[in-house]
């Protein structure tokens, strides 16, 4: 839109986009999506919605299936939080952030933090101050 109209240096559109913070993620913010964009939600969902539902059907018939789907989702997740909650998972260092993640991860998904929290730690940081300004490297 910006560039089909020539809107680059709008500086209402500027200022709106630079607070889009502020309006963008009120559509998903009670949705945890895991990083992926609304493309891959829709592309995602759209798939599985193939599987169960043909354009053949009649609109009760769809309702169905889609209740179906619905209802099969639910289970798939319930097995997957059971199966979390009974699963425990290694701590390498008793460390309060770690055994937090434990009880808000997956432990597939909490593996992935623990290793990344381990990365963390495995650097440099360099401070350096001219005047009032503190710069900081992290390498």
């Amino acid at each position: 839109m910006v560039e089909k109209y020539d809107l680059q240096n709008n500086e209402w559109l500027k200022r709106l986009y630079d607070r889009k913070e502020k309006w963008a993620s009120v559509y998903g913010r009670h949705t945890f999506c895991a990083n992926m964009s609304v493309t891959e939600r829709s592309e995602s969902m759209n798939s599985k919605l193939k599987e169960y539902v043909s354009y053949k059907y009649d609109l009760l018939c769809v309702f169905q299936h889609f209740e179906r789907l619905l209802e099969d989702r639910c289970y798939e997740e319930s097995k997957v939080s059971a199966k979390a909650k009974q699963s425990y998972s290694f701590l390498a260092y008793p460390m309060e952030i770690l055994k937090h993640a434990t009880s808000f991860y997956t432990p597939k998904i909490f593996k992935i933090f623990n290793k990344n929290y381990g990365m963390a730690w495995n650097c440099d940081m360099i401070m350096s101050k001219v005047e009032n300004i503190s710069e900081f490297k992290v390498i």
